[in-house]
């Protein structure tokens, strides 16, 4: 019986993680790691080019990439500008330290849902300039919380909290889309927690009903109590599987993936 598979790849601070994965069946066939060094992310691509070949979704960890919704009046007169204006509100940097674009992603009762995507500008150009120079291919570029919230499908709302290599990712997920998500390098307080549920109440109109914490295990006994339910997974979400779970061929104008797929003008086409 054939299985589908699934080539992601996995930007981290020194190194490019691969992996081929059978979605369904969340297994990884083959992965190998290819170290920046002198050649930097340009060099990893190119090798892993030559022993994976093309196609591949990459993963953008989150901590360069900003992914937000906002819900403004349909009216499209000077829409740029009063994107802009809320810009400095929802994310932690300025305009000027961005590289940022928009998608209209849903219109009703005069009002509009619009996803905001924002890269670094120096991250950016790093990518730019490895892309052109490696000349590989993706199928997609994917925010980091993307990936991990794809395996919330079924979830009511939820408020991941989410341990791997350099830092806390910390998302409000509906169903398996991302409504607000950041990331920091220590351990989230409950304060931490806290505001970014006031941050989901007071402008996303979203109360989680549960906290999924995704740790390794020699951190669950520092994990902050609320007064949410909460669940502490057994083994932490792999972002890969996740990546791999994206149906980026659907047509449904409301996913949180739309702006991702290589057949669309998206965002990161526009940037890149």
């Amino acid at each position: 019986m054939f299985h589908r598979t699934q080539l992601i790849f996995l930007l981290t601070s020194d190194a490019l993680q691969v992996a081929r994965i059978q979605p369904d069946r969340q297994t990884i066939l083959k992965e190998s790691e290819f170290k920046f060094e002198s050649t930097g992310l340009a060099g990893a691509l190119e090798q892993a080019k030559n022993q994976f070949g093309h196609g591949a979704r990459l993963i953008i960890p989150e901590e360069y990439i900003y992914v937000t919704r906002l819900e403004l009046q349909t009216s499209k007169i000077q829409l740029r500008s009063k994107i802009e204006k809320e810009i400095e509100r929802v994310f932690p940097e300025t305009i000027g330290t961005l590289a940022w674009d928009y998608q209209i992603i849903g219109t009703s009762n005069e009002r509009m849902t619009v996803e905001l995507s924002g890269i670094t500008s120096d991250f950016a150009e790093i990518l730019q300039t490895a892309l052109s120079t490696s000349k590989y291919r993706f199928e997609a570029i994917i925010p980091e919380s993307y990936a991990l919230a794809r395996l919330l499908l079924g979830q009511k709302n939820t408020l991941v909290v989410h341990e791997r290599l350099g830092g806390w990712i910390l998302i409000l997920a509906q169903d398996q889309w991302v409504v607000a998500a950041l990331f920091q390098p220590f351990l989230p307080t409950m304060t931490d927690i806290q505001n970014l549920i006031d941050f989901g109440k007071e402008r996303k109109q979203f109360i989680p009903d549960q906290i999924v914490f995704s740790v390794q295990k020699n951190s669950r006994e520092y994990l902050p109590q609320s007064p949410y339910p909460q669940v502490v997974l057994d083994e932490p979400f792999h972002v890969m599987f996740g990546a791999a779970r994206l149906s980026l061929g659907q047509s449904d104008s409301q996913r949180l993936d739309l702006p991702l797929r290589g057949k669309h003008r998206s965002w990161w086409h526009r940037l890149f």
